[in-house]
């Protein structure tokens, strides 16, 4: 999955990869493979503009969750990228 996101480019590929994983964000946050997963979309929606609204509800779903995050071991990762 992650080399998949490393090759898109498009801003609708990009709005079809933040649909597919919307409703599993926080869970992607705690999951062993999937906080990279999720990391890597991020890092690719941080480097356009346009896609900033995507980036910034993962933000906004994964807030309430800080708390937890930084006591988990793959929860750590993400928050460590969004500061």
């Amino acid at each position: 999955m992650q080399r998949l996101i490393e090759t898109v480019c498009q801003e609708e590929e990009k709005k079809l990869i933040f649909q597919s994983i919307k409703n599993d964000i926080e869970t992607l946050a705690y999951d062993a493979k999937g906080n990279y997963v999720l990391i890597s979309i991020m890092t690719l929606l941080k480097d356009d503009q346009s896609c900033s609204a995507y980036l910034n509800e993962i933000i906004e779903r994964l807030f309430p969750e800080i708390p937890n995050l930084i006591n988990d071991m793959m929860g750590i990762c993400v928050v460590n990228k969004v500061i």
